[in-house]
């Protein structure tokens, strides 16, 4: 590939610190807390039987560019101390959880992802808190550079990869609504237009497309979405509505992930890399005439030491991987629910697992452009002590239902981690791990 894209810049400057609080002027140290979120989590590393777990917690303020991060070294409005200083796990609490209408007797509750399962009370306690800074602290002010890896197989608008019919009520995405969230994604103003570089791969059939126009990096946004061109020559497109165009084939998932690793992070050492992976899993199911699978020459059992191994200036700097799963339709006949493989893809290379059930949560989920944006630089990583290793509970995928709060600045928030069937979108927040 040709060495990185150094375009000008079409989108003007926005402030360095990822915006300002329109209510307090241009001074990012005081800001104020708005809203806690939860970006999934993982279990603690040797705690297989979940005694311990991780959530990716992510605190957050208004300012005029949307919702922010507020990162360890800012301070809140009429605070002394930062951030930093001033939050301690003793901050978090958990508090009994909402479900279907009743509050539970318990601070969480636990029951298997496979339906008609039984509900287990459990208790979860707040141990331990560290800010996870992408790249490590010592590269949290180089350059970021965001690689977009877009899954563009045929099952996002209901092709059968084997015999290339079509049949809409099985496609993932027909109305290529990941597409759209991710035009909106690239032109964020919350990320620094001066210090943040993209490169766009799609994969499909056998391998993904690494070209100099779109996988190259660069700080020119208008080269992956540019709403000021309208409907442009196929010869003109900006990427992402190219890949738009030319979804087919099967899901190389592990090779998309292997050849970007050696071709793009590797090639641009000086920037500080993670990944934004969108797929809708691949293409496996129960009917042995339909199951496919991943079609890569390589194994993410090879791929994912690689991501978690990467070294910069002689010290191991994972490149995480943020997952964005978005479950397959059921006309699909393909497997259906949370992937292990991909969470364990995201966990063990530092990064978040995001299942979205349905294609409409990229329109209806306001949270889900903040959170992926936050997650470029980084999140707190609250680790839990649990009773999920009650016997009562049994191996295999777990759904916890709780809620988390956080009282900071004289603020009070919480998130519900939930399963609210009240609502009209019917959103699945709860956590999801794996016992062992």
């Amino acid at each position: 590939m040709a060495g990185r894209l150094e375009a000008t810049l079409i989108l003007g400057t926005v402030a360095v610190t990822l915006g300002c609080d329109s209510t307090v002027g241009l001074d990012p140290t005081r800001r104020s807390f708005q809203k806690l979120l939860v970006a999934g989590g993982c279990a603690q590393e040797g705690s297989e039987n979940l005694s311990f777990v991780d959530l990716n917690v992510l605190v957050m303020a208004a300012t005029d560019v949307g919702q922010v991060q507020l990162l360890p070294n800012e301070r809140l409005a009429r605070e002394p101390k930062s951030i930093g200083d001033t939050l301690t796990p003793q901050s978090f609490q958990f508090v009994p959880p909402n479900i279907d209408g009743a509050e539970s007797a318990d601070r969480g509750v636990a029951e298997p992802e496979a339906p008609g399962g039984a509900r287990v009370g459990i208790d979860l306690q707040p141990q331990n808190l560290e800010f996870v800074w992408n790249g490590g602290e010592a590269r949290k002010d180089d350059d970021r550079l965001v690689v977009l890896l877009l899954d563009n197989s045929g099952s996002l608008e209901g092709l059968d990869p084997r015999t290339g019919s079509f049949a809409p009520a099985a496609a993932s995405d027909e109305k290529e609504q990941h597409i759209t969230w991710f035009q909106d994604f690239v032109l964020s103003e919350a990320l620094p237009a001066e210090s943040t570089w993209f490169s766009l791969v799609s994969f499909q059939n056998r391998l993904p497309e690494l070209t100099d126009a779109f996988a190259v990096p660069t700080r020119n946004r208008d080269v992956l979405h540019n709403p000021d061109v309208a409907n442009p020559e196929p010869e003109g497109e900006n990427g992402l509505a190219k890949i738009g165009r030319k979804e087919g084939g099967q899901t190389p998932l592990a090779s998309a992930l292997d050849r970007t690793y050696e071709a793009v992070i590797k090639a641009n050492p000086d920037l500080n890399p993670v990944i934004v992976l969108f797929t809708d899993g691949v293409e496996e199911s129960d009917d042995p005439d339909k199951n496919i699978g991943d079609v890569s020459t390589v194994g993410l059992d090879a791929v994912v030491p690689k991501l978690a191994g990467h070294t910069f200036d002689g010290a191991v700097t994972p490149v995480p991987v943020i997952v964005m799963h978005l479950q397959p339709s059921v006309g699909s006949g393909y497997r259906r629910g949370r992937d292990k493989r991909l969470a364990e893809l995201a966990c063990k290379t530092g990064g978040a697992y995001l299942f979205l059930e349905r294609a409409d949560d990229f329109q209806t989920n306001d949270d889900l452009q903040p959170m992926v944006r936050s997650l470029v630089t980084g999140h707190w990583r609250l680790t839990a002590q649990t009773t999920l290793d009650n016997a009562a509970i049994p191996s295999g995928p777990v759904l916890v239902s709780a809620e988390l709060g956080l009282e900071l600045g004289g603020v009070t928030r919480s998130v519900p981690m939930v399963l609210n069937r009240e609502s009209s979108s019917v959103r699945d927040g709860r956590l999801w791990y794996f016992k062992n």
